[in-house]
C-alpha cells in the first residue's frame, strides 16, 4: 500500500468517527515498552486508538483481518461486523468483504498488527511476536475480544480475555521485561477516550501473586472511565500483600 493511498483510508475513517476527547494522555510517561488495555467499542475502538491517539503501539488484531487469505471469510461471518452490527444480508455482506478485505489487511500490515488466533496451538505464534516486540522496545495495545464487543454499551461483568496474562507472564519470565499497563476507557456515545495511570509491575514480587489484582483493577477502573473519564485518570493502583488493588 502506498502512502496516498493508506492516507485516503485514514481521513475517511476519521471522517466516519467524530473526534474524541482523550483524557489522561499526560498519564503515558513513554519510557519503556508498554500495554495498552482497551474495551473493544465495536470497530470505534481500533478505529480511534489507531488514528486519534498520538502514541505509537502494535495493535493486536484478530487473524482475519491481518490475513489476506482469512479476512473474507472473517468480515462476512454471521458474528462479524457487517451482518451483525451493520445488518447486511449475506449476499452483500460478502461483496462487501471482498471489496474490503485488502486494504483492512494493508492498514493493518502498515500498523505492524500482531496477529491473535483464536487456535491455541497457533496462539503460541503470537506470544512470540508480542514478546518480540517488547524487546524491541514496542508497545502494544489489546482490545477486549468478548462478548460485550458488539453490544452498545460496556456490560456491567467486563473483564478482559485472559491471553495478555500469559504476554506479559513469558515477556517477564523469557525477556526479564517489565512492561508497563495503561488501562484505556473508551465510550463510543461519549465520544471519549480516557488513558489511566500506568500499573507498575513489581520485579521483586513473582507474578503469578500480582496478576489476579491487576485483571480486577483493570476491569474496574475502566468500567469507571467509561462513566467517569476525567476521574478515571488520576486513579492508581498499589499491589497488597493481600492480593487486592488500593484506588487512591
Amino acid at each position: 500500500m502506498n502512502n496516498i493511498t493508506y492516507k485516503t483510508i485514514i481521513f475517511f475513517v476519521k471522517r466516519h468517527f467524530e473526534k474524541p476527547d482523550i483524557y489522561g494522555l499526560e498519564n503515558y510517561l513513554n519510557d519503556g515498552p508498554a500495554l495498552f488495555m482497551c474495551n473493544h467499542e465495536k470497530m470505534y475502538g481500533p478505529a480511534i486508538m489507531i488514528t486519534r491517539v498520538k502514541i505509537k503501539y502494535r495493535p493486536w488484531a484478530h487473524s482475519g483481518v491481518v490475513n489476506k487469505d482469512e479476512a473474507v471469510k472473517y468480515i462476512s461471518a454471521d458474528d462479524g461486523f457487517l451482518r451483525k452490527t451493520l445488518h447486511f444480508t449475506e449476499f452483500y455482506a460478502k461483496v462487501f468483504a471482498k471489496i474490503l478485505a485488502r486494504p483492512l489487511c494493508d492498514v493493518m500490515m502498515r500498523n505492524r498488527a500482531i496477529p491473535a488466533y483464536r487456535d491455541s496451538r497457533k496462539s503460541r505464534v503470537s506470544i512470540e511476536i508480542g514478546m518480540e516486540a517488547f524487546a524491541c522496545g514496542d508497545n502494544q495495545i489489546i482490545f477486549a475480544e468478548t462478548k460485550e464487543m458488539y453490544e452498545d454499551k460496556l456490560r456491567d461483568d467486563f473483564s478482559f480475555m485472559p491471553g495478555y496474562q500469559l504476554l506479559l507472564q513469558q515477556t517477564i519470565k523469557r525477556k526479564k521485561i517489565y512492561p508497563k499497563i495503561y488501562p484505556v476507557a473508551l465510550n463510543r456515545h461519549n465520544h471519549s477516550v480516557a488513558i489511566g495511570k500506568p500499573i507498575i509491575i513489581r520485579n521483586d514480587i513473582p507474578w503469578s501473586k500480582q496478576r489476579h489484582s491487576i485483571d480486577e483493577y483493570l476491569s474496574d477502573i475502566v468500567k469507571l472511565g467509561y462513566v467517569q473519564p476525567e476521574k478515571m485518570i488520576d486513579v492508581e493502583w498499589e499491589y497488597t500483600p493481600h492480593n487486592q488493588h488500593i484506588i487512591i
